[in-house]
């Protein structure tokens, strides 16, 4: 069976660009505008030749994301702490 999607694409409003000194750097990011403008600098930062992305296309980030959400716990427990779902499964 054939699925038949529709997708409307409405052009973004302008965002704020601001200096990131690395790409691990999320503090001023607090806004929903904000982390549009943030995406939008990955997205930029992943184009370029020379970025050093380890995953360079799109299905290769996912399946990267995948395999860390899958091991997040592992994160968490390294930095001693645990994952949200493992604290509200305590809680109750």
């Amino acid at each position: 069976m054939e699925a038949n999607l529709q997708v409307e694409v409405h052009a973004a409003p302008p965002c704020k660009i601001f200096a990131m000194e690395s790409l691990n750097d999320t503090s001023w990011v607090r806004t929903r505008a904000d982390l549009v403008s943030y995406v939008r600098q990955l997205s930029q930062e992943a184009q370029a030749p020379s970025s050093g992305w380890e995953n360079q296309s799109l299905d290769r980030y996912l399946e990267a994301l995948s395999a860390w959400t899958s091991d997040m716990d592992g994160y968490f427990n390294n930095r001693g702490g645990e994952a949200e779902e493992i604290r509200a499964k305590r809680a109750t």
